[in-house]
């Protein structure tokens, strides 16, 4: 199963891309007076694709490499379209942006160097995922736009930034490790 490249746990990944369409169009093409909740019932199908597709790839022996760099594409492509969403409605702080989109990139072009200097796909750590899930807590809560739950974004914030730089340490040195060896 590691040439297929359609497979239920890849279809799953790139639909996390595909739900961009209607959420752009809820954040900036409605006037609905509950849009927010809209976007995050989205984000919050996004988020089961996420976990699915994992599941799926084991369950059904669908792990193939381009698997690997499907899933965290699609979750890099939904977080950076998400958090530019967010600085432009002014939910999130510009800087935050810059540092999510960094941190993304960053990996992104390390990785695409590993596998062309050592061919090889490197997948996610845990530290990477829980790093991703505080920045979906801090869109989220970001994303409700409420002052009521401005506490919650400030707390998220920085949390995942925390997380983001222990995170790109843990890259950082798993990637010197490779390159070493």
């Amino acid at each position: 199963m590691k040439n297929k490249i359609v497979t239920i746990s890849n279809l799953l990944s790139s639909s996390r891309i595909v739900l961009l369409l209607p959420l752009m169009a809820v954040l900036f093409g409605t006037s609905w007076p509950h849009k927010r909740i809209y976007a995050i019932i989205i984000i919050v199908i996004g988020m089961v694709t996420d976990s699915l597709d994992g599941y799926f790839a084991r369950k059904f022996d669908e792990v193939s490499e381009l698997g690997k760099v499907i899933d965290p594409l699609a979750d890099k492509i939904c977080i950076a379209a998400i958090v530019v969403i967010l600085a432009l409605l002014q939910g999130i702080p510009m800087w935050y942006m810059y540092v999510v989109l960094g941190r993304d990139v960053l990996i992104f072009v390390a990785g695409l160097y590993v596998q062309q200097r050592k061919g090889i796909v490197l997948v996610s750590t845990m530290s990477g995922k829980v790093a991703v899930v505080f920045i979906a807590l801090t869109l989220t809560f970001a994303l409700l736009g409420n002052q009521f739950f401005a506490p919650a974004v400030e707390l998220f914030l920085w949390i995942s930034i925390v997380s983001m730089a222990f995170s790109v340490f843990v890259y950082a040195k798993r990637f010197f490790a490779v390159i070493r060896s």
